[in-house]
C-alpha cells in the first residue's frame, strides 16, 4: 500500500459541477471579478464570520496587500521564526524589516515574552499564523499586545481553513486574514487565496490592488497594484469546494481522531496539546520526536514502506535566501520544534484502511527504536 502525505479532495459530483461552471465562464466569455469570484467573497465572509472577503491569486499577495495597508515601509513587521517563507519574503517585497520572534513547542505560535520585548515604536504589523491548523491558545494576548500598541494583526490562516477558538473562526481575529488556496491546502482551487476582514478601508485598497491599483470611481490608476485578481475558473473550483466545506472538516477531524485514539503511548514523542475551546482543521497531524535520531528513524522507515511524511518546514531563518537578515540570531525555541517534527498523512479522502496501515507501521517501527 502506499500513502501519500496530501490529496486535494474532489468527489465525482464535485467535479461535474466544477466542469459544468467552468463550461458557463467559457460560454459567457467572462473570465475575471464576475459571477463566481463575487459569489465565492459573499459566501466565504459568511463561513468566517465578517463583513468583507476579497478573492487574489495567492496568500503571498493577500500578506503583501495587508502590509501595504498598513504602510509598512522602512518599518518593522514581526513574524512567527516557525512560519513559512512568505511571511517573510512579503514583508522585503514591501520593503519593510522582518523581525522573527522565537516560538513555544506548546503552542506553535509566539513566545509572548520574545514578542513583547521586540514590539517597539517601529513595529508597523504583526503576523500571527495559525501553525498546522491550530490557533493558539495564547491569542488573546497577541490581540491584546496589537490592540494597545496600535499595531495591525494580520492573521496567516493558509492553514486554517474551518479552525476555530472560542466559537470565533480563523480569520476574523484579527484585524484581517489572509487564506491560501494551493494544492495541498484544506481548501484548494490550485492556486489562489483570499483576504477576510471587518475593516471598509482594507476591503477597498484589496480590490483596487488587485486590478493593478485602479480607482473604480474614475477608473484612472492612482496607487501601485497588480494582477492580482483571482480569476473566474479558480474561483468556481473554489466556491464547489467550500459549498462541501462542513463535509471536510468531519471527515479530516475523524482522522485525526483515530490518530490520537490509535497511536501507541510512548516517552519517544508528545502530540499537540489541543485546547478544549479549539477547533483545528488538521492542515497537519504533527509528531514532536524528543530525540532527531527517532524523528529521523520514523522517517526513514515510513519511507521504505511507502508512507509520505515530512517536517512541518525547514526552519525560516536557515533558508539561504533570507541567512543574511538574521544572521547569528538564535531561535531556539523554533528551531527543536520544526527540527523535532514529523507530520503523518492526512487529507479528507483518506480511507480507514489507508489510516490503520499507517499506525501500524508506526507501532512496528517504535518496537525498534
Amino acid at each position: 500500500m502506499q500513502v501519500p502525505f496530501t490529496k486535494p479532495y474532489f468527489t465525482k459530483d464535485m467535479s461535474v459541477k466544477i466542469l459544468f461552471n467552468i463550461k458557463k465562464i467559457i460560454n459567457e466569455k467572462n473570465l475575471m471579478i464576475g459571477e463566481f469570484s463575487n459569489s465565492l467573497e459573499k459566501k466565504f465572509s459568511n463561513f468566517i464570520g465578517v463583513k468583507y472577503a476579497v478573492s487574489v491569486n495567492s496568500a503571498t499577495t493577500a500578506l503583501q496587500m495587508a502590509l501595504r495597508y498598513a504602510n509598512v515601509r522602512g518599518k518593522e513587521v514581526i513574524v512567527p521564526s516557525a512560519s513559512f517563507i512568505t511571511n517573510v519574503s512579503s514583508v522585503i517585497f514591501e520593503n519593510a524589516k522582518p523581525i522573527l520572534v522565537d516560538c513555544d513547542l506548546n503552542t506553535l505560535s509566539y513566545n509572548i515574552n520574545e514578542l513583547k520585548r521586540k514590539i517597539n515604536k517601529n513595529t508597523a504589523a504583526i503576523v500571527l499564523v495559525h501553525l498546522t491548523g491550530y490557533i493558539a491558545d495564547n491569542y488573546k494576548e497577541i490581540v491584546k499586545l496589537a490592540k494597545e500598541n496600535k499595531i495591525l494583526l494580520i492573521e496567516d490562516c493558509s492553514h486554517a481553513h474551518g479552525s476555530k477558538v472560542d466559537g470565533k473562526q480563523a480569520g476574523s481575529i484579527g484585524d484581517l486574514g489572509v487564506f491560501s488556496f494551493y494544492p495541498t491546502k484544506v481548501l484548494t482551487s490550485g492556486s489562489g487565496g483570499i483576504i477576510t476582514t471587518n475593516n471598509k478601508k482594507i476591503y477597498d485598497l484589496a480590490k483596487s490592488l488587485r486590478v493593478f491599483g485602479k480607482n473604480f470611481s474614475n477608473n484612472h490608476v492612482d496607487k501601485l497594484g497588480n494582477d492580482w485578481f483571482l480569476d473566474e475558473f479558480r474561483s468556481a473550483i473554489a466556491l464547489e469546494q467550500l459549498s462541501v466545506m462542513e463535509d471536510i472538516l468531519k471527515k479530516r477531524i475523524k482522522a485525526a481522531k483515530f490518530y490520537i485514539h490509535n497511536l501507541p503511548k510512548s516517552d519517544l514523542f508528545t502530540l499537540l496539546n489541543l485546547q478544549k475551546n479549539t477547533q483545528s482543521c488538521w492542515y497537519n497531524f504533527p509528531i514532536f520526536f524528543k530525540k532527531i535520531a527517532h524523528k529521523n528513524k520514523f522517517e526513514k522507515e515510513f519511507s521504505k514502506n511507502n508512507i509520505s511524511t515530512k517536517s512541518i518546514y525547514r526552519p525560516v531563518f536557515e533558508e539561504k535566501v533570507f541567512r543574511k537578515y538574521f544572521y547569528e540570531q538564535k531561535f531556539i525555541g523554533s528551531k527543536k520544534m520544526l527540527n523535532s517534527s514529523l507530520c503523518l498523512p492526512i487529507y479528507t479522502s483518506i480511507t480507514k484502511k489507508e489510516l490503520v496501515y499507517v499506525i501500524k507501521t508506526f507501532k512496528n517501527i517504535l518496537q525498534t527504536a
